[in-house]
């Protein structure tokens, strides 16, 4: 669960897959998922030493590097997988207030680190740490006297503009243990953290009339415990139970 609209905007590596589900889903996947779920999951390292990297150019001097390693550390019992992906690319709006055309530019990072453990069968443990970095100058919209609506290419003209800055960390430990009865416990213990800073010109004008300055720290810790049933027979169930905590400190200022 990711409890931080502000981390939802950034890019993510390693993905697997991505799973959009009709709700209700709070059986499955627990809080704030009565109308459904997006579920993403990251790739688990590989047991054989092996690599990956990628590099994407495109138009505004887009910059995409991905790339991951698979490092066996015990044969068959315990691998690490590091992985990365870096992007960037310049603005694309003009500012006719100081002739600038950095509104709409992007720096973006986000890197992985896990650790997965498999001594039998029967148990794994995968222990993940992630980190996020955004250093961006999102749009804000064009003038207000702009009456004939988008215009290509685009402009604005305010004497302040949108910049903001993310800087989150996640450690997260999944372990599993299904026993001869064929019953299988799951615990799913995380934390993270998320630091962001943003500026911005709410007046939209050349004048010095408003000026919102942001910053937010907030913490998340959440527990979840489950127990599966053998599937196959005439009742199967799950049972479990889920503990959150959210921890915000937000100071909005407007000058």
């Amino acid at each position: 669960y990711q409890g931080f609209s502000e981390t939802l905007n950034a890019i993510m590596a390693d993905i697997e897959r991505v799973e959009v589900l009709k709700g209700p889903q709070g059986t499955l996947f627990g809080r704030d998922t009565i109308g459904g779920a997006i579920n993403i999951t990251t790739k688990k390292p590989g047991n054989e030493f092996s690599g990956h990297a990628a590099i994407e150019y495109g138009n505004l001097n887009h910059v995409k590097l991905t790339a991951g390693i698979d490092i066996p550390l015990v044969e068959d019992v315990l691998v690490a997988r590091i992985s990365g992906q870096r992007e960037w690319e310049d603005g694309y709006v003009f500012n006719q207030f100081d002739g600038q055309t950095d509104i709409g530019a992007k720096d973006q990072f986000s890197g992985r680190a896990q650790l997965y453990f498999t001594p039998n069968d029967q148990f794994s443990a995968r222990l993940t740490f992630t980190h996020l970095e955004t250093d961006d100058t999102p749009y804000t919209g064009e003038p207000v006297n702009n009456f004939q609506g988008d215009t290509v290419p685009y402009f604005t003209n305010v004497n302040g503009t949108y910049a903001r800055k993310l800087n989150a960390d996640a450690l997260s430990l999944t372990m599993e243990y299904e026993a001869n009865s064929g019953y299988v416990f799951t615990s799913i213990s995380s934390y993270s953290n998320s630091k962001d800073f943003s500026t911005q010109d709410t007046d939209y004008t050349t004048q010095a009339h408003l000026f919102e300055t942001f910053r937010g720290n907030g913490d998340e810790y959440s527990q979840e415990l489950r127990l599966t049933s053998p599937t196959g027979k005439a009742f199967d169930f799950i049972v479990g139970g889920y503990y959150f905590k959210n921890v915000n400190d937000k100071i909005d200022v407007y000058d």
